[in-house]
Formats: C-alpha cells, sequence, structure tokens
C-alpha cells in the first residue's frame, strides 16, 4: 500500500507541475474589500506569511486591513516596491495583525493603534524603539494611500482622513544604540560556566577574550567551510564515477498546500491527503538512503562521503536516532521509518520536512546530480556553504549591508604561473561610507584563505562569473531552538567527522574550542522565552538556561572582530584595513563595549615607565605631546600583552618528569587531559617563585639600559613579562607555604644568581 501511494503520489507531483507549466497567467484582481486574507509571498530568504484579519465588524480594522493589502499587491504584485517595504511585510505585518486582532478598538485608541503597537512591541518583545516597526509600517500605509484605485477611488473622504491621521503617530525617539558583539552574545549566556550544562569555567572565560574567541572562530568556520566543500565534491565525484543519472534517485513530492482546497485545513480531503503525504515521506526518504548505499557498495569511502553522508542523516533524520540511521546505512542501508534501538519506544527515524536546511538534503542531492551530469554548468551551493562564507566575510569586517553586494570584481588575486592563488585582497565599495575600502590581505595557503578560494572556485565556475557572492536567504537572522536550521548546522559541525579536523587545527594554531563548544551548548540547551510566554511562566526568573531569540549577528562578528585587533591601531596610518578610516575606529569602536580597549587602558608596570620618563627621556615641552601619545601606545600593548598571557596561564604542581624553562613554565607535551591547547602551565615550586623575583629584580635594575640599546624587547617582551609576574603575586595564584619557600630561597642566594638581561643590556 505505502508503494502505490508513493507512487500515485509522484504521478500526482508530475501532473501538477505540468499543469503550473501550461497554466496562463492570470492578472491578481484588486480586491481590498472582499478579502480577510492575504499571502505575502516569498523574499529575500524569507518564507511566506498569510495575513488574516478575524474581526470583520470593526471598521478601523478593516481599513486598516485594506491598506495593508494594498500595500502588499502594490510592492509584489505591480513590482513596485523596495526590498525595506518586502521586509516589512514579511517580518512586521504579521507581528502587527496579531496585535490588531487581539486589541478592542474604542474611541480612545483608535486614533493611536500605532503607536500602541509600538508601546506593545517594546515592552513584549524587548526592542529598541527604532526597531519597533512602527515606521515602516507607517510608509505602508502612505504607499497604500499613494495608490490611486485605492486612496482616490475606494475610500471615502473620512477614511482617507482616519488613514491620514494615523500615519501620523509620532514615532519615539530613537534609543541609544548599542554595539553588538560575538563577546556579549556568550556574555549573556552565562550559564555556560557551569560544567553540568555549560562548557565549564575555564573554557568560558575564554569568550570574554575577543582575541582568543574569534580567532577561535575563524578557525572553526573556515575548517567547516573547506570540509562540508570536500563532501560536496566527493559526492560528485562519485556521482559521476557511477553515471547516476537525474531519475536515478526518487522524485520529490509536493506536499498538500491547504490553500488549494477549500476549507483549508479544516477539509476532509485535504487531511486524508495530508496523512498519505506523511507516510509517503517516510518511505521516499528510505528509499534515498538505500538508493545512495548502492553507490558505494563497490566503491571506496573515505572521510569526505562520511561526511556528506552525515550531513544527509543530520537533515532528515531525527536527533536521537542520528548515530543509528549513520551505523544502519554503513552496514545495510536499510533504515527503517521507525524504531526501537534507540529509545524504549518507538521513534520515528525520518524528519517530516527539511525545508531551508543549511545541511545537505535530497533536494540538493539532485542538484549535484543534474551538475554530474552536465545540466548544471556552475556547482550548487548549499545554505551552509553560503552562510559559513557569509561568515567569513563578516570576520574580515565587511557590514551587513554590504555582504550582499560583494562580487568577484571586488576582490583582487596575486597567482603563480601555475596559477596558485597567493594573496587575496580586496577593495569593496562600502555603500553606507559611500567610498571604498580596503581589508585584510590573506594568503591563499592560510586556513581562511583555502576556504574563500574553494568556496570562490564553486559560485563563481572558477573565477569566471562577476555575480553577487552571497545569496541573501535569511540564515543570517536565523531562530534560535534545539530543532532549527540553524542548531542543527552547528550540532553537525560540532559532532560529526567535521570535528575531528577542527580539532587538528585548533590544537595546530594553539587555540581553544570555545566557540563551537559554547555555540553548541547554546543549540542544545538554550530556550528562547517563547516557550516560557506560551505557559505564562517568567522566562528570565525561571529559565536556567535562557537563550536569544536569534543567531548571534554578521555584525556582532564583525564589531568583534575589530575590538580584537584594537591592541595594533594606529592613527597615524595611512590606510585602515578594517572597512572604515582612523576616525571612524577611534570614535565608534574604542569605546565601553570594547574589552580589548578596556584591558590596554588598565594600570601597568608604571614605576619604570616614570623612572624612563623622568631620567631618559626628559622632554620638552614640544615634545610632551608626541610623547604622551607614544607612552599610551606602549602602555595599551603592554598590558594587552600581559593580559593574553594571563588568560592562558594554568599553574600546576611539579612532575617529576617534567622540564622547566627559565620562568618555570612546563616544557613538558604531556599536559593534563582537562588542558586546552593554548594553555600555557606555570610549575608551581619555590624554585619558580625564586625565578620571577629574580627577573623582576633584574628588569628594575638594567631596565634603562636595555632601553638604550634594546627598547623593543623592553616593551615587546621584559615590560609584559614583569606586569603578569606581579598579578601572578598580587592575586596569590601560588599557594602561601610555596611562595615562601620561595622567597626564603631567592634572599639566600640572590648574590649568587646570574645576571638574565646582558644580551640586551650590554654590561653585567
Amino acid at each position: 500500500m505505502d508503494k502505490i501511494n508513493l507512487s500515485l503520489l509522484a504521478q500526482q507531483g508530475e501532473m501538477l507541475a505540468e499543469f503550473y507549466r501550461n497554466k496562463k497567467v492570470k492578472v491578481v484582481d484588486f480586491e481590498p474589500f472582499s478579502v480577510d486574507r492575504f499571502v505575502v509571498p516569498d523574499s529575500d530568504g524569507s518564507t511566506p506569511q498569510l495575513i488574516c484579519i478575524e474581526d470583520q465588524s470593526s471598521h478601523e480594522k478593516r481599513l486598516i486591513f485594506a491598506a495593508l493589502y494594498t500595500a502588499n499587491y502594490v510592492t509584489h504584485v505591480l513590482n513596485d516596491g523596495t526590498g525595506s517595504n518586502r521586509q516589512t511585510l514579511s517580518y512586521i505585518v504579521p507581528k502587527f495583525m496579531n496585535f490588531l486582532n487581539a486589541l478592542t478598538i474604542e474611541q480612545s485608541n483608535r486614533v493611536n493603534i500605532f503607536k500602541s503597537f509600538e508601546t506593545y512591541r517594546v515592552e513584549t518583545d524587548d526592542v529598541k524603539t527604532q526597531s519597533t516597526g512602527m515606521v515602516e509600517l507607517i510608509r505602508l500605509i502612505n504607499k497604500a494611500l499613494n495608490h490611486i484605485p485605492f486612496g482616490n477611488e475606494l475610500l471615502t473622504t473620512a477614511d482617507y482622513k482616519y488613514l491620514d491621521l494615523l500615519s501620523k503617530n509620532k514615532p519615539s525617539v530613537n534609543d541609544d544604540q548599542e554595539q553588538t558583539t560575538l563577546t556579549d552574545y556568550f556574555g549573556f549566556h552565562s550559564w555556560l560556566r557551569r560544567d553540568d550544562v555549560g562548557v565549564g569555567a575555564q573554557l568560558y572565560n575564554r569568550a570574554a577574550s575577543p582575541k582568543l574567541l574569534m580567532k577561535s572562530f575563524q578557525i572553526t568556520i573556515s575548517c567547516a567551510l573547506t570540509e562540508i566543500i570536500k563532501a560536496k565534491h566527493a559526492l560528485i565525484d562519485l556521482f559521476i564515477e557511477k553515471k547516476v543519472k537525474p531519475d536515478y534517485f526518487p522524485k520529490k513530492l509536493i506536499r498538500p498546500n491547504p490553500v488549494n482546497y477549500e476549507g483549508g485545513r479544516k477539509c476532509k480531503q485535504f487531511r486524508t491527503d495530508e496523512a498519505a503525504f506523511k507516510s509517503a515521506i517516510l518511505q521516499s526518504s528510505k528509499a534515498f538512503f538505500k538508493r545512495l548505499n548502492i553507490l558505494f557498495v563497490d566503491g571506496e569511502s573515505n572521510s569526505a562521503t562520511h561526511t556528506a553522508v552525515q550531513s544527509l542523516v543530520f537533515s532528515q533524520c531525527v536527533e536521537e536516532a542520528h548515530q543509528y540511521a549513520i551505523d544502519t546505512f554503513w552496514q545495510t542501508g536499510e533504515i527503517a521509518t521507525q524504531t526501537t534501538k534507540v529509545s524504549n519506544k518507538r521513534v520515528t527515524v525520518f524528519r517530516q520536512a527539511s525545508e531551508g536546511s543549511f545541511l545537505f538534503t535530497p533536494e540538493f542531492i539532485h542538484k549535484l546530480v543534474q551538475y554530474a551530469n552536465s545540466q548544471c554548468k556552475k556547482v550548487p551551493i548549499s545554505k551552509g556553504e553560503n552562510y559559513l562564507f557569509a561568515l567569513l566575510m563578516s570576520y574580515q569586517t565587511v557590514p551587513f549591508s554590504d555582504l550582499f553586494r560583494l562580487k568577484l570584481d571586488d576582490l583582487r588575486f596575486s597567482k603563480r604561473q601555475t596559477g596558485e592563488i597567493t594573496q587575496i585582497e580586496s577593495n569593496y565599495f562600502k555603500s553606507r561610507a559611500n567610498s571604498y575600502h580596503d581589508i585584510e590581505t590573506l594568503t591563499g595557503s592560510s586556513l581562511i584563505g583555502k576556504a574563500i578560494v574553494s568556496f570562490l572556485n564553486d559560485r563563481t565556475d572558477n573565477f569566471k562569473s562577476n555575480e553577487n557572492l552571497i545569496e541573501n536567504d535569511g540564515s543570517l537572522q536565523s531562530k534560535m531552538g534545539a530543532t532549527t536550521n540553524v542548531s542543527l548546522f552547528f550540532k553537525f559541525i560540532g559532532k560529526s567527522l567535521v570535528r575531528n579536523e577542527i580539532d587538528v587545527q585548533l590544537a595546530k594554531e594553539k587555540s581553544s574550542s570555545v566557540f563551537i563548544e559554547s555555540i553548541i551548548a547554546i543549540c542544545d540547551k538554550g530556550i528562547r522565552k517563547e516557550a516560557y510566554e506560551r505557559k505564562g511562566s517568567n522566562w528570565q526568573l525561571n529559565c536556567q538556561t535562557p537563550t536569544v531569540t536569534r543567531i548571534f549577528s554578521s555584525q556582532a562578528v564583525k564589531n568583534s572582530r575589530v575590538h580584537s585587533e584594537s591592541d595594533d591601531f594606529d592613527p597615524t596610518r595611512i590606510t585602515n584595513y578594517k572597512s572604515h578610516i582612523n576616525e571612524t575606529e577611534r570614535k565608534n569602536y574604542l569605546t565601553k563595549e570594547n574589552q580589548v580597549w578596556l584591558d590596554n587602558c588598565g594600570r601597568i608596570t608604571r614605576t619604570v615607565m616614570n623612572d624612563m620618563g623622568l631620567n631618559v627621556l626628559r622632554p620638552s615641552s614640544s615634545q610632551v605631546f608626541e610623547f604622551n601619545s607614544t607612552l599610551e601606545a606602549a602602555l595599551k600593548t603592554i598590558k594587552h600583552r600581559a593580559d593574553t598571557t594571563l588568560a592562558l596561564l594554568k599553574v600546576v604542581t611539579i612532575k617529576d618528569d617534567g622540564k622547566v624553562n627559565e620562568l618555570g613554565f612546563s616544557l613538558s607535551n604531556n599536559s593534563s587531559e582537562e588542558s586546552l591547547p593554548d594553555t600555557i602551565d606555570l610549575v608551581e615550586s619555590p624554585d619558580t617563585v625564586l625565578k620571577l623575583l629574580h627577573y623582576l629584580a633584574e628588569l628594575e635594575r638594567c631596565h634603562q639600559k636595555i632601553f638604550e640599546r634594546a627598547p623593543d624587547y623592553l616593551f615587546f617582551e621584559a615590560l609584559p613579562t614583569a606586569e603578569w609576574i606581579e598579578t601572578v603575586f598580587a592575586n596569590r595564584l601560588f599557594d602561601r607555604k610555596v611562595f615562601t619557600e620561595g622567597q626564603e630561597l631567592y634572599h639566600k642566594y640572590k648574590k649568587e644568581l646570574p645576571p638574565i638581561f646582558t644580551a640586551y643590556s650590554g654590561s653585567y
């Protein structure tokens, strides 16, 4: 029976597709007062929205609904609207209609409906006044009034005056804007420091440092993009080798649309067809994996093909059945639609829908097969690849407003005679500044360089097509949740074979897994406030693992990248490679939201600096300003370098088989399994205390001579080291007994201890 239903639905799908192909275009009638619902089409990554009016007895509601209907008609049917109009219709109008349908209109509030909506959004959705959508709604009302068939012909004078009066509602003053950062995003999830539901305090502390966090972010995203592209091409090579035809896999089934049934979802025939579709889609998924498994029977599989299969399983199967589906696929290929092997109860293995998935899906596999048969000129790009590349461009400080304008012409490549790309440069047009900006040059051999080149090869048909590099599919504003597309995508990155390669690269670059571990924990355990609002419970008081509604923004990535490089900011440089001018960075980025900048402004070894200022430099009055600028930059650099070391420092007890260097750092490679790859172990022993005290004393004795002969060493090495040593002592990171014994040893042997800075001071 299942096979019969599957066959019938496939035939039905073909018949409907042929019907729509042969159907003549029909003009959409303009009937603003004759309908109680209209559809906002999908646009720029948004999903179609059904807008309904429930209370047609209210004349005011009827008028507002008709105006929104008209604005939608003008924008989408007549194609006379901006991107902002389309976005408002997709995101704001559904929220407003829910508010309007629940509102009781009285004489006292009939002219302040938009103001009431603004207040509702601020209080309920916790948004800033400029983000309520009130201004955008007023623009839609004005667009409707300016449409002559509506404003001049259908509206009475009184109705026109009422809508015009509504459009005169004055929005509140904009709230102060706050700079969003990736560190703030993880900072909101303070429960991540817990060991039971989070990542633990040791790893979570890395998220507070923009430099450490962004290094982990860049490695993770670059590596993930590279591995996904490898998996895609492994499938393409397999399809070419096996000569797979476009009709090899089961055809896509068309889900019944309630719009095509009289009575919508309440129609009995719709419910029957919907049930048949749900049964058929399970059988179709089962058949798809079986057909894919057959291709591997005589062929060899590798890590790339295993990654591709895992991507398909993560997108098509429920989370608790992932491992079962993967194991069964490679054993027999017969993945049951339901099983009891993963739980005490029967579990449905396959998902009912995977629209908008960032992962590989049967629909995407069909595109790869078509490409393998030369029916598609350019390599298909999955939504996940598009998303990761957008994040990398945000990391390169391209703002959100310009991401979707980037083209191949905005990039420049340096190549060897063999065609190998050695450098990637960019000089793109920043619309907000109305000027061109340079971003950081990348080497083609770097991890991020390889990822970008691999993506561009596929997107631009081997650098031949100059089209938009990033598609605005809405992925950068994806909602969070245990089963949302973006959550499943990050879980795939963190729990599949892709993670193995990420860990290798993180260890190679001496970086921690703070980004991927934290984001997986949020995807797994984070709970949005909507879940508590439905229960009438207070989210912030009762939820132990709260998370925000949407994933971190591309702007947060850009801002954190700029913050992470603040210690290198030099206003005297001619070119700023962070997509803005020096004055913009000084005014908008060296602020209280910039943790690196705040840290750099802290106290350091001021005794040495003061002594240099009084006894060595002795500046004249005309040189005071220049000296102060140089001194401030030096203080920031010293503080930043010291704090970076402190963030990675871990005091450990001495081991019998361990070796230490001249400052007491462990040289052993046998670090604890609990330690992160970038951890620096400082051995806790009296000998270490002696060495550190001797270092401070020698620096105080020789700093003037070092400054004269090797100022770079003094500023970039000696003073930062002295700063973190002082902090270690001040924070009492050593046991008191160990510290006391070390002091006694130092006082006993300090006259016999050798000088440290002879090579830099030129004398003993």
